[in-house]
């Protein structure tokens, strides 16, 4: 996370997990990591359901740009349990780095998506 972020051994980052429901069942787990002193009280946040409209409005950082990579992999205990599947179930994992308008990266995502019933369209530009 400290490479991804640029961030030295010694600053502090925070860390927002949101467990995604759809019709009252998880279906993603989203960890979110971040540089405490860019985003000082985003812990304390009632509402982020929009992390990148808090990001521009609240702390002045509009994302640009994001490198992602997705990858099939099996559920472990935890993440079975977290998301209500059985160990080793297939989990669509999405780990993502998002750039500011300075092009420096500005949060570090791991996603745990159940894949089962769900379709993933995407725009590139």
């Amino acid at each position: 996370v400290l490479e991804w972020l640029e961030a030295g051994w010694s600053e502090e980052i925070v860390r927002l997990e949101r467990l995604r429901l759809h019709g009252g069942q998880p279906y993603q787990l989203e960890r979110c990591y971040l540089r405490a002193a860019q985003f000082p009280g985003i812990v304390e946040e009632e509402k982020l359901s929009s992390l990148y409209d808090l990001f521009e409005h609240r702390y002045g950082f509009r994302v640009l740009r994001a490198e992602q990579t997705l990858e099939v992999i099996s559920a472990d205990e935890d993440m079975a349990k977290i998301l209500k599947l059985r160990p080793s179930d297939p989990l669509l994992s999405i780990r993502r780095c998002s750039y500011d308008q300075k092009n420096a990266p500005l949060e570090y995502v791991e996603i745990y998506l159940n894949p089962q019933g769900r379709k993933f369209t995407m725009e590139l530009k």
